[in-house]
């Protein structure tokens, strides 16, 4: 049966491990998603699936050369065990290694923009067992992002197996249904198939137009730009919206100073050194943002062409910039090279270029050795301050590597998978900060804030990073982060995240972190500067655009809200931030009957809502006024498990719009008490206006020390 695509072998290719499949497991879940498929998807989808797998076959051994064919797939189901991330095992190199790089080079590309606007991985994932830390980073490191999939696990307490259909859901601490697993597998599989069917796939995801600066995989298709600009132009002119943008500037010029940081490309077989390329790349801006005359941009705005094969002229226009640096690493057995080259983007130029081979990595000496000859070449002149900065603080080598396979896992929010590699790093090397730092962060963010050892903990973390180097400004931010976060000392949190700000003002994700503390202390003037500035030095990170939109929001500001949800749109396309901060908007505007339609199309899509969802949902039937269904999403919270972080604190939300004042001030007491993370925001929230004169309401502001900081 040939695929539904042209050029491509199969529609689907099934990998798995032999010893998955001892029990018939694998066989079994192939032969269901066929008959969901085919109630599903009304084209035959074709399915490869080898019966008899090889396994633990070696580089040496005879690999079947018909396998790079059948590999040509338009979707790869890898069943993730306990045994499956195996690097060494045919499954793992020969399969997933061998299509995530193909995939990535084909016609298609590896992700697909689906109808709804969001991106999906060809890659679809189905999970049978919890993983140890190590085996989901392993993965997370090949695909270059968080793992995320279907799961399929049978859970109970000291159980740890694959679902099978005869299951009981009620036994299942999961709550999983076979039947049903697999019908969404079904239709992922559906919602992929129907972009690149219709031919429209490359237009969401690879070949986008860059003149928008955006993410390359958030960006919204040509087509789909020009409908977007259009729409906005005849709102315009229809009187809707009047202004100006949020950022604005002169920056038909690029100055002589300015540079982008290239995320260094991973040449090794197996793609393992992914997390080394991004933390040179990273260490490399972290050097150059401490130089006051040097324009860089942003790692998110850098990190967009990852993977791209794009013109460094065309990079130099997208980002206003002078230069680029690029570089490659490689390893093989214990001999790694790692190049790096400055390149002029006016008319490719090569400023400098070096090439760096060795038997053991001082990665500090390359880093050093790049920023001195940036410096050179750009003829920068540093300050005093800038010199004794610019040098990064050397480490233990293998205590750095540590360090950033911690970095990379940080960045996708997988914080304790980060936290296990910093504590690697810190136990190799004590005496080296950064790690700390980035732990103390890590600490609080991923262990139950109700511990006080763990807020502790977190904030000897912190301090230790300051302690050993003075000047480090990821040490003040993070310990800004706990203050607030963890101690709720808002007074000293404004502190250390003005301390980091001073030593390092060229820095865009210090700025948002601050600026979301200022919102949540209601100091929007000052936040939204922040986001504005952290905008130019990095004009692709979302988190700007969520800050410019809390604060228009909480000032019930609809012009401001409306303006920064057309740019955001503009640059992310219509992704969840954008329709989740629509329905507040729509909220703000007091049309409840748009926000119900939205998650109701929503609720299609997905079983369970999200306690958000849902919260804002039993607010919108109340301001229809549907109290019995308003009452209804209520019971169907109270029956969730209070697990989410801000569990009581959205039910506290829900019923102050309804106005049940004391059993909202209970559960907000209960929030507070449980050191839910959203408590923060109950100084700014909307629907906690008609209690600002209520004592409770009063006292609880001075219990979170509200009172103790001045904008």
């Amino acid at each position: 049966m040939a695929s539904l695509i042209p050029g491509f072998k199969y529609d689907i290719f099934i990998s798995y491990r032999h010893n998955d499949n001892r029990s018939g497991w694998v066989t079994d879940f192939v032969k269901a998603l066929q008959e969901e498929l085919a109630g599903t998807i009304k084209s035959p989808i074709s399915v490869y699936f080898d019966t008899n797998p090889h396994d633990g076959l070696l580089e040496m051994h005879n690999v079947d050369k018909s396998l790079e064919g059948k590999l040509k797939c338009i979707i790869f189901i890898p069943i993730i065990s306990q045994t499956y991330c195996d690097q060494k095992s045919f499954a793992w190199q020969q399969e997933f290694c061998v299509f995530n790089k193909m995939a990535q080079a084909d016609s298609l590309g590896k992700d697909i923009r689906l109808a709804n606007g969001n991106v999906s991985s060809r890659i679809l994932p189905i999970i049978i067992h919890d993983l140890d830390a190590e085996d989901k980073s392993t993965i997370e490191i090949e695909i270059g992002g968080a793992l995320r999939g279907i799961e399929l696990i049978y859970k109970e307490p000291g159980v740890n197996r694959p679902l099978k259909p005869t299951d009981q859901k009620a036994d299942n601490l999961n709550k999983t249904d076979y039947r049903n697993q697999v019908n969404k597998v079904a239709n992922a599989v559906k919602e992929l198939v129907a972009p690149m069917r219709s031919g429209l796939v490359n237009e969401g995801v690879k070949s986008f137009d860059r003149s928008t600066t955006s993410n390359n995989r958030h960006n919204l298709s040509k087509k789909k730009w020009g409908y977007a600009a259009l729409l906005a132009m005849l709102i315009a002119a229809a009187g809707y919206f009047a202004y100006d943008t949020i950022v604005a500037g002169d920056t038909s010029t690029s100055p002589d100073k300015s540079i982008a940081v290239l995320p260094f490309t991973d040449l090794t077989p197996a793609h393992q050194m992914e997390y080394f390329g991004d933390g040179i790349a990273d260490e490399v801006i972290n050097s150059l943002t401490t130089i006051k005359d040097l324009k860089v941009a942003g790692r998110t705005s850098s990190f967009q062409f990852k993977g791209e094969k794009v013109d460094i002229r065309t990079i130099g226009e997208k980002l206003k910039v002078a230069f680029v640096l690029e570089g490659t690493v490689q390893k093989y057995e214990d001999n790694f090279r790692i190049t790096a080259q400055l390149i002029r983007t006016s008319d490719n130029f090569h400023a400098w270029s070096k090439r760096f081979d060795m038997k053991e990595v001082n990665v500090f000496k390359i880093q050093d050795a790049i920023a001195a000859s940036i410096v050179d070449k750009l003829r920068l002149t540093l300050t005093d301050s800038e010199k004794r900065q610019l040098p990064r603080k050397e480490s233990n080598p293998e205590a750095y590597v540590e360090y950033l396979r911690g970095v990379y896992q940080f960045k996708f929010d997988n914080h304790k998978a980060a936290a296990a590699f910093f504590a690697r790093a810190i136990e190799l090397d004590p005496d080296y900060a950064p790690p700390y730092a980035l732990m103390g962060i890590c600490i609080v963010r991923s262990i139950d804030r109700t511990h006080r050892d763990s807020i502790e903990l977190a904030v000897n973390h912190a301090r230790r990073a300051i302690e050993l180097d003075p000047d480090l400004p990821e040490g003040y931010s993070a310990m800004g982060l706990i203050a607030w976060m963890g101690i709720r000392d808002f007074k000293m949190a404004g502190e250390y995240f003005e301390k980091s700000i001073q030593l390092n003002p060229s820095v865009s994700f210090t700025k948002n972190r601050y600026g979301y503390f200022l919102t949540w202390m209601g100091d929007f003037k000052k936040s939204t500067r922040m986001a504005k500035e952290a905008l130019e030095l990095d004009p692709v990170d979302w988190n700007s655009y969520q800050l410019l939109f809390f604060a228009a929001y909480y000032q019930k500001d609809i012009r401001t809200v409306e303006q920064v949800l057309v740019e955001h749109r503009q640059v992310f396309g219509a992704n969840h931030q954008w329709i989740n901060n629509s329905n507040y908007l729509d909220k703000l505007r007091n049309k409840p009957e748009a926000v119900i339609r939205r998650i109701d199309s929503l609720q299609k899509q997905v079983n369970n809502l999200g306690i958000h969802v849902l919260a804002l949902k039993g607010m919108c039937y109340f301001k229809m006024g549907k109290i019995d269904k308003s009452d209804s999403v209520m019971s169907a919270i109270r029956k969730m498990k209070p697990y989410h972080q801000a569990y009581y604190y959205q039910r506290a939300k829900l019923y102050a719009v309804q106005g049940k004042v004391d059993s909202c001030l209970k559960d907000l007491e209960r929030s507070i008490q449980r050191y839910e993370i959203e408590a923060v925001a109950m100084k700014v929230d909307l629907e906690f206006i008609p209690l600002h004169l209520n004592p409770k309401y009063i006292k609880f502001c001075e219990v979170l020390g509200f009172n103790k900081y001045t904008p």
